[in-house]
């Protein structure tokens, strides 16, 4: 399923800030099946080596253009939840590009499950239950984390 998400996101939410799909394919040895997807040459790699090492102007930039891409996102209703630094890719020319929609909510509202990478999770996704859904505000949440780690190394 989490192949699916991908694929579905990564095919019909172009944008600038978000690693461009460029074709998925099926894998099949007789044994095992895989899905696989190419995606947009990103030459940087993730910026998480970056951690710690990133003024302040350079902060604010890589903010807008994650900002911009989940506006994207959110506006089609999808929550990101795993936003981290090894999440958001460089390319040759420095462009910020988010990736990694495997757990991605395709629900345009709320939802109740628990997931994503916990340092970089929003107090909202840690006390969530069927009375207390979350919404998109848990991305904007981890941006704020990733742009500290980003500026502080910690």
């Amino acid at each position: 399923e989490f192949i699916f998400n991908e694929i579905y996101v990564l095919k019909n939410l172009k944008h600038k800030n978000i690693v461009d799909f460029k074709e998925s394919f099926l894998r099949w040895d007789g044994k095992t099946r895989e899905v696989w997807i190419a995606m947009e040459k990103c030459a940087r790699g993730d910026v998480t080596s970056r951690a710690g090492k990133v003024n302040q102007r350079e902060a604010g930039r890589i903010a807008r253009d994650l900002l911009g891409a989940l506006k994207h996102l959110h506006s089609n209703g999808v929550i990101h939840r795993d936003i981290k630094l090894s999440n958001i890719l460089s390319t040759a020319n420095n462009e910020i590009k988010l990736a990694d929609f495997g757990i991605s909510s395709l629900t345009p509202t709320s939802t109740t499950a628990m997931v994503g990478t916990i340092p970089y999770m929003a107090p909202d996704v840690v006390l969530v239950g069927p009375d207390r859904p979350y919404d998109t505000k848990v991305d904007i949440w981890s941006v704020g984390v990733c742009i500290l780690e980003l500026l502080t190394g910690k």
